[in-house]
């Protein structure tokens, strides 16, 4: 999704006229099957997967009698966790350059408001997916690079880890909900009537309806 969006935005003709459906599909099989083959590498290689000390997850072997095999399983996951990590920042943050540059040198176009508007909401949507992911995963990967190297099995914070991690396809969904411009208006006039002076508002909002009143009435 990163890499596309990023396509889409530096080189919008090369997006609408190089990745069709057919190329998009072709790409959205391919990724399907990385997945699939790094799930089933376990399997393949007659190492299978091991419920962990906590008893609520499974994952490779981390523990227990481990062979250089054991030890490059979970070497290849974290590596290819960070990969994607890396290339998803790298891709977000020149789609958010990009747009800020946008932003600045058509600052002065009146018929660019809602473009700029726009903008500005998906560098924002940009900034919290890669801050949401980077924290989620960051930690969990790397735990697992540190646990498959030591030789005592488990670490004591990768429970943690993993919780922080399953909290990444929690929030993902409510930056795109809750960073739009018309929820964070909705949520910034809740926070002032609820905050402060309540009755300001009311009172505000009553007087300019019977202001209207009267000037309809005479």
């Amino acid at each position: 999704m990163a890499v596309e969006r990023c396509i889409g935005v530096t080189r919008p003709l090369f997006h609408t006229t190089a990745l069709t459906s057919y190329h998009v599909n072709r790409l959205l099989a391919l990724s399907w099957i990385l997945a699939l083959s790094v799930a089933l590498l376990p399997v393949l290689v007659c190492r299978p997967y091991q419920v962990q000390g906590s008893r609520s997850w499974c994952f490779y072997r981390l523990v227990g009698v481990r062979d250089w095999l054991d030890m490059l399983l979970p070497l290849i996951f974290s590596a290819l966790g960070l990969l994607a990590l890396l290339v998803s920042f790298v891709c977000n943050t020149v789609t958010g350059l990009t747009l800020l540059w946008n932003r600045l040198h058509r600052e002065h176009d009146y018929h660019c408001t809602r473009r700029r508007s726009l903008h500005s909401e998906m560098i924002c949507q940009l900034l919290a997916i890669m801050m949401v992911s980077c924290v989620c995963w960051g930690p969990f990967l790397v735990t697992i690079i540190i646990t498959s190297l030591q030789e005592k099995g488990e670490d004591a914070y990768l429970l943690l880890a993993v919780r922080l991690a399953t909290w990444n396809q929690i929030l993902d969904p409510w930056v795109y909900i809750l960073l739009r411009k018309a929820v964070l208006k909705r949520l910034c006039l809740l926070a002032v009537c609820e905050g402060g002076d309540s009755v300001f508002p009311r009172y505000k909002w009553g007087g300019s309806k019977e202001k209207r009143s009267g000037s309809t009435d005479g």
